[in-house]
């Protein structure tokens, strides 16, 4: 028999990554990925809310931290943060120690909140006065500026 080829059965990525990892000598980065799936278990539910894996360096993990405070409160924590990270990485990959970087700005995820404006309550009779004095300004989108101004105005000073 003469190059007969076998058929490969086709199986999807996701059940062989740590397979396709090692093939192309990308080990680092496999527990890295594991690292960051499992952050929260490895380095508890507040550090993990303020931090996150950012890369290997040779034996050196290099984290990401939301504000220098955490890398303060992080930097007191690392013998045992070191630990953790070793053990759970259950020596395939080896880590000799940590440092911090700032979270780069693009990596924050941060709620974006519409305003809502207080509720407007006015006198009618002075609102009704205002506008009539305010009928003075030629264009009208500077004109219901200007009245907004003064409602949004009227309104704080009776909350205060």
């Amino acid at each position: 028999m003469v190059g007969k080829k076998k058929k490969k059965k086709l199986t999807p990525l996701g059940d062989d990554l740590v397979a396709v990892y090692g093939q192309k000598q990308w080990g680092n980065q496999w527990y890295l990925f594991t690292l960051v799936r499992h952050w929260t278990e490895v380095a508890g539910r507040e550090i993990s809310s303020h931090s996150m894996p950012a890369f290997f360096r040779r034996d050196v993990l290099w984290v990401y931290v939301q504000d220098s405070i955490w890398m303060q409160q992080m930097q007191l924590g690392k013998p045992e943060l070191l630990v953790k990270i070793n053990t759970f990485l259950k020596g395939r990959q080896t880590v000799d120690d940590l440092r911090w970087m700032l979270q780069p700005t693009d990596l924050i995820d941060v709620p974006r909140e519409e305003y809502v404006s207080p509720p407007i309550s006015v006198d009618p009779a002075a609102e009704r006065e205002f506008r009539t004095m305010a009928d003075n300004i030629t264009d009208p989108d500077t004109r219901e500026a200007f009245c907004n101004l003064w409602l949004r105005l009227t309104t704080k000073n009776r909350t205060e």
